[in-house]
């Protein structure tokens, strides 16, 4: 969504935007991705349906127990970077929290999941190279170098598109490299 921000939202009232993780349907997209999360990513691309029984199946499990939902999802499918995060109970806490509330009510939460998934589908055909780079937000991406979800591919793809930004991509850091630089993220948006 940061994206559509950067995209819509003109310098003057949104003067910087930084992507972390961010998903987006490019080309190779799941080139570096486990497994589980290649045929998860087909699953989205190729079935609404499936995609939705998928995510209420899961968001069933998540909300009966949230810490098995990550230890399951987020430990079984992360990479070891992730992994090492979900060591504090403060981030275990953090997302437990976060299951609740999604799935508190589950046909809302499941839908509500879904629709994000069919964001993805296909690319969102924003040419920011045909806008005046002197009203574009500045842009940072920031992606994990083991992200197996939000991939470096994306990350390269979109900073390939996006007219003066920037890409960080952290060694030894997976989907959650937010947690190891919220505050290079909150300087690089508040400078």
């Amino acid at each position: 969504f940061a994206v559509m921000c950067a995209y819509h939202i003109p310098k003057t009232r949104l003067s910087s935007v930084c992507l972390c993780a961010a998903i987006y349907p490019a080309p190779n997209a799941s080139k570096s991705m486990n497994l589980f999360n290649k045929l998860a990513w087909n699953v989205v691309l190729k079935s609404r349906f499936l995609t939705y029984a998928a995510v209420k199946q899961e968001g069933m499990q998540a909300f009966r127990s949230p810490a098995k939902k990550i230890a399951g999802n987020i430990m079984g499918q992360s990479s070891y970077d992730d992994i090492m995060l979900m060591r504090y109970p403060e981030i275990v806490g953090l997302f437990s929290e976060s299951i609740r509330e999604q799935y508190a009510d589950l046909k809302t939460g499941v839908t509500a999941e879904v629709e994000d998934y069919m964001l993805f589908r296909r690319a969102w055909n924003l040419d920011f190279k045909s806008k005046d780079e002197q009203e574009l937000s500045s842009v940072h991406i920031i992606s994990g170098s083991h992200d197996q979800g939000s991939t470096p591919e994306m990350a390269a793809y979109l900073h390939q598109n996006i007219p003066g930004s920037t890409l960080d991509i952290k060694e030894n850091c997976g989907h959650l490299v937010l947690f190891g630089f919220f505050r290079e993220v909150i300087a690089k948006i508040t400078a």
